[in-house]
Formats: structure tokens, sequence, C-alpha cells
């Protein structure tokens, strides 16, 4: 129920983005943002910037399912974008596989 991973409001020192001028125009280090308070309640970092995240979600139908060819969801925001919108828990995008760019990856999760 928040706008961003961290709260509602946009802070432009919690991601690595190019909204502003002090962008770094390229990815970051995994680790570079966890201590300028992108920290979500949960406890998660690094869920906005840097890289918009490849889903296994299909865009029209919700499957999980790895087979097919159809868009699949990216979610997170770049540090391409200029947008603070973009970098929103609600954001979307909507790229096909096969379809590439620098600023797409996918984000490596680790649970204890």
């Amino acid at each position: 129920k928040r706008q961003y991973p961290w709260g509602d409001d946009w802070d432009a020192q919690a991601c690595n983005h190019s909204v502003s001028r002090n962008r770094l125009q390229r990815t970051s280090p995994v680790d570079a943002y966890e201590t300028k308070g992108n920290v979500s309640p949960c406890g998660v970092v690094d869920m906005a910037g840097n890289a918009w995240e490849w889903c296994l979600t299909h865009v029209l139908t919700g499957s999980q399912e790895k087979e097919g060819s159809d868009a699949r969801v990216h979610r997170g925001g770049s540090w391409f974008d200029d947008d603070p919108n973009r970098f929103k828990v609600t954001a979307r995008h909507k790229p096909f596989p096969g379809f590439w760019t620098l600023y797409w990856a996918f984000r490596i999760c680790l649970t204890f």
C-alpha cells in the first residue's frame, strides 16, 4: 500500500535513476542503495531502479507458465528512466521475450 518500495514519496537517493541531473547513467552495484532509504518495511532492498525486472507473469493472462512468446511483466524502473512514476510499485512495462535492452535484467533474490 505504498507508492514506492520505501514509502509514499519519491526519494532521489533511494535508487539508481535518471530523474535528476546527478544521475549515474549506468547500472550500479547491487548494494549501492541499501543504506539510502530504499529498505521496505519487509526488509527487502533494491526493488526499484538500476534495471527493469523481467517477471514470469504473462501480461494479458497473469499466467506463470514458462512457455510461450506472450508479453511478460517488467517492474521496478531502471537507471535510464527519468520519470518517478516508473518506479512506483504499481508501474508495469510490457515487453515481449526475445527483445532486450541494456536496462532490463533479472533481480536475484536470496532468502534465509
